[in-house]
Formats: C-alpha cells, structure tokens, sequence
C-alpha cells in the first residue's frame, strides 16, 4: 500500500505533489489580483487623506472642517454613486441631510463661493474634489489651478505658490501655469521661488514670456531697491531680468538705478565726485535710450533724487567749474544724436517738475542753478512757468501706441492690449525754444 502512494504520477512527481503545487500556485494568483485591485486604491485613498489633512490646507488659515451647506461629491460611475448614497445614508444621524452634487457641479459652486466673496467654503469644496476618490487627471489640474488662484486672492502667495509648483511638477510645458506664478513670486516677492519654477518649466521660451519674467524679476528687484541693505540682491535680479530679455528697458532701468545707487553712496558730501557721477547716470541713460524704445518718465523719479542731493550741496556751483571738463567728457553731446538728446533732456525736464512738487525744491537755493547747468541756459529749464503748463495739459499721462489706450500715470505695461513698454508720454517739453 505504501509504495502504491509514493508511485510516481505520469508526469514525475508524486501525486499529493501536483495537488500541493496546483493549491499554491492558485492561492498565489488569486492574491495578487487582490492586491492589483485594492492596493492602488488603498494607495490612492491614503495620499488623498494626507493631501485634505496637511497639503491643501491653508497655512495661518484655521478653516472649518465642514462646509456651511451639507454636500457630498459623487462618483462618475452609477455603480460608485450608489455605494456613496448608501454610505452616508448609514451615517445621516450623525451628519444631518446631504445634497449631492457631481464634480461637475462642484467646480460650478466653488467659484460661485470664491465670486460672492465665500473664499473659505470655495477652498474647502476645492480640497473635497482634489481629495475624491475618482477625480480625473484634468480636474485634479483644474482644481489645484482655481485652488492656487483663491489662495492668492486671499494673500497667502506661499500657499498659492506651493500648490501652484505642484501642477506645474505635473505640467512642465504650461505656459498659463508659469504665467500665474510669476504674478504670484512678484506679489509675495520671491526671487528663490521664482528661479525654482523656472528651472522647472519645459515650454517655449518666446519674447513674450522672456519679457514676463524680466518684469517679474525687475517687481522684486524694485522692491529690493527701497531697502539699502539689500541692494547687492537688486543688482543680481536686475542682471538675470537682462539675461531673460536684453532689449528690456524696465531691467535696464533697475540696473542703472541699483548700480548708480552704489556709487553714489561712495560719493556722499563729496560735490566734485557728484558730479562725476551724474555725468556717469546720464551716459547710462543715453545708453538706454539709444537701445530700447522706453520712456523718458520711467527714469525721471530717480534722476530727480540725485539732483536733488546735487543741489543740496552748497558747494556744488563751485565743484562744477573745477569739474566741468570731465563732466562733459565723460557726458559728450556731440556724440549723442538730436532724438536720444531730446530724451534725455525729457528726463531731466520731468525730474524737475517731481522736484517742485517736493519738499526739497524749498530746502535748496542752487536747484535752478543745476538745472541750468545740465540744460546749458538759464532759461531753458523755467520750469516755474512750464509746470503751471504740463500740469494742465497732464505730463504724467501716458497713452499706449499699440491700442492708444490713456493712462493718467506713468505703467510699464498696457492692461488693455497686454504690451509691456508700450507706453509713451503724453506731451514732451518744446526742446526749440527756452
């Protein structure tokens, strides 16, 4: 009887053998298609739990947990729909009456919470769509999208920006996206974030989008300007604007501005060198103007300051005449042509006029004296008359020559056609006659 068992079968091997190895091979299978279906899904359910509890929550934001109108989110599939309807009815003592709504619809009544000014129920309804179970690739890149622009609206650009950088980690070729996390870095002023985000993009690099950022960079940069101690930073933003877009004159601006800054901060009480310096700011704006297309207002507010400091100097009458051959070698006008000239006597013409609206025209008796030095005649700069003139008619006003829309000061972009450094001064001073 025993050697009948241990017989080998046809194929072998012993029979209870086959039967063992059959079992295995069958429990294994059915194991792994178990793991195949749930596993995703349990994966997915996790990451999504993580995402609504810590992710897309507001920082410095306590939102409720529950949105002030009962809903719930259904599946695309009937088969899901009713499994859901089932589940909450099982819980509905403990929760209240629900309405139920599709994806579809959530994203509908998300921004009509973020229109009538309801942000916190809109972030909350975008976290329930980001965190179900069956929201698609497309609307989980909406949401993060509509979700990134709420927080933005409500100030808190680093969450904006974190959420927007995740949709961009999934989208690397989207210029929109890009596009919004440039006005968010230049809102929250964040230079870091902003070359984190570039190195991230994989899209077309067109003129239009380099002079986007160079304007971005140029937004920190300016703001970087009004502290001292971060001056070596407006330096750097204003080289790598240029290194986006050379032809722009706003990054141009920023780094005459930031690297005169410098130097005169060198110069301080010192009237000979302050001369030498100025000379040096108006070859830099010649320069600018001979290159780019950029009004002669956008420099106009900085060149007021220094002449300004200029003037206060009561020495500085007589600095100018130990100086003036190498104030007027340095600045050579007869190497300058008729139409930058004219330019660059519009920057200084409109300097004035912020001059006088300032309390520092009263503190300096030499003011006219150094205006009439850089205009080459008393009369040229009766700037007492030509105010009266230019305020009337309105000198800061500005009007765009792509789509001639008016502006009643001084932008570097058109908000009707969209053209950055477009913008034209209204009226210019009359250069024929004092």
């Amino acid at each position: 009887m025993t050697r009948q068992m241990t017989t080998l079968s046809a194929e072998g091997m012993p029979m209870w053998d086959t039967f063992e190895a059959s079992f295995f091979v069958g429990a294994g299978l059915s194991v792994g298609i178990v793991l195949g279906i749930l596993f995703p899904s349990l994966w997915r359910t996790f990451r999504r739990r993580f995402r609504k509890s810590a992710h897309y929550a507001p920082e410095g934001k306590k939102l409720e947990s529950k949105i002030s109108v009962h809903l719930k989110i259904l599946g695309v599939s009937e088969e899901s729909e009713q499994e859901e309807i089932k589940e909450i009815e099982m819980g509905m003592s403990v929760s209240g009456n629900y309405n139920f709504i599709y994806i579809s619809e959530a994203f509908v009544l998300a921004r009509n919470f973020f229109q009538i000014g309801n942000t916190k129920d809109a972030v909350k309804m975008y976290i329930e769509i980001l965190t179900h179970q069956n929201v698609s690739k497309q609307e989980t890149h909406r949401a993060l999208f509509e979700l990134s622009q709420v927080y933005s609206s409500l100030g808190l650009h680093v969450r904006a920006f974190d959420t927007a950088m995740e949709l961009l980690r999934r989208t690397p070729h989207n210029y929109e996206v890009l596009e919004h996390i440039l006005k968010i870095c230049s809102q929250g002023f964040f230079p870091d974030k902003l070359y984190a985000a570039l190195s991230i993009y994989k899209g077309s690099h067109d003129h239009k989008l380099r002079i986007k950022i160079a304007h971005s960079l140029c937004h920190i940069g300016e703001m970087q300007l009004l502290e001292n101690e971060k001056l070596e930073k407006a330096i750097e933003l204003a080289r790598n604007a240029l290194r986006w877009e050379r032809s722009s004159g706003r990054a141009l601006m920023l780094l005459w501005q930031t690297t005169s800054q410098d130097l005169w901060q060198k110069v301080v009480h010192d009237p000979k060198m302050m001369w030498t310096a100025l000379a040096a700011d108006l070859e830099a704006l010649v320069q600018i103007y001979k290159n780019t297309t950029v009004s002669p207002v956008a420099g106009a507010k900085y060149l007021s300051v220094i002449i300004s400091k200029i003037s206060d100097e009561r020495e500085a009458i007589e600095s100018y005449a130990i100086v003036k051959s190498e104030f007027t070698r340095v600045l050579n006008k007869d190497k300058i042509d008729l139409n930058t000239q004219k330019y660059l006597w519009a920057s200084i013409f409109h300097a004035s006029l912020l001059i006088q609206n300032s309390p520092e025209l009263k503190k300096s008796r030499f003011l006219s004296d150094v205006l009439a030095i850089l205009g080459e005649s008393p009369s040229y700069f009766n700037f007492v008359a030509k105010q009266d003139e230019a305020a009337r008619i309105g000198y800061s006003s500005h009007y765009c020559e792509k789509c001639s829309s008016f502006y009643s000061s001084f932008a570097w972009k058109c908000l009707n056609c969209n053209t950055e450094e477009a913008l034209k001064p209204i009226i210019m001073p009359n250069f024929e006659h004092s």
